[in-house]
């Protein structure tokens, strides 16, 4: 898995938030995650 896709993730996340003003309610996907190792998912986890 790689480190820079969850950041890019996080970051689309954090800008939609910034631009509508609203809070994150739902992230659609996460599948690619299915095999990632569990410090990374729960770092991402952390994150939201």
């Amino acid at each position: 898995m790689n480190r820079t896709f969850i950041f890019d993730l996080c970051n689309t996340a954090f800008y939609a938030k910034d631009v509508t003003g609203q809070s994150l309610r739902t992230v659609i996907g996460g599948f690619h995650m299915l095999r990632a190792e569990y410090p990374l998912v729960d770092e991402t986890i952390d994150w939201f």
